[in-house]
C-alpha cells in the first residue's frame, strides 16, 4: 500500500468512496471543496492506494494549542 498527498485526479475515487459511506457528493462538489482545502496550510488530504487504485483516503487537521493542551493533528475524515 502506498500513501501520497491526494492529487486533483484522485477525486473520482474520493467521491465514489464517500458515497459509499453515506456521503452522496457529486463529482464537482467534491472538487469545489477539494480546490479550497487542499491550499489550506492547516488541512492535509492523503490517499491510500493498492496497486495504483485508491482504496482510502484521509484528511488531517492542524489544531491550534488551547489553554489546556499543546498544537495537535485531528484526523477529521476517514474513509
Amino acid at each position: 500500500m502506498q500513501l501520497s498527498e491526494m492529487k486533483l485526479e484522485d477525486l473520482e475515487s474520493v467521491t465514489k468512496l464517500g458515497a459509499q459511506l453515506g456521503y452522496p457528493y457529486s463529482l464537482s462538489e467534491i472538487r469545489e471543496r477539494f480546490a479550497e482545502v487542499s491550499v489550506s496550510s492547516v488541512h492535509k488530504l492523503f490517499v491510500a492506494k493498492e496497486s495504483g487504485i485508491v482504496c482510502g483516503w484521509v484528511q488531517v487537521c492542524k489544531e491550534r494549542e488551547t489553554l489546556l493542551s499543546d498544537a495537535r493533528a485531528e484526523i477529521t475524515a476517514l474513509v
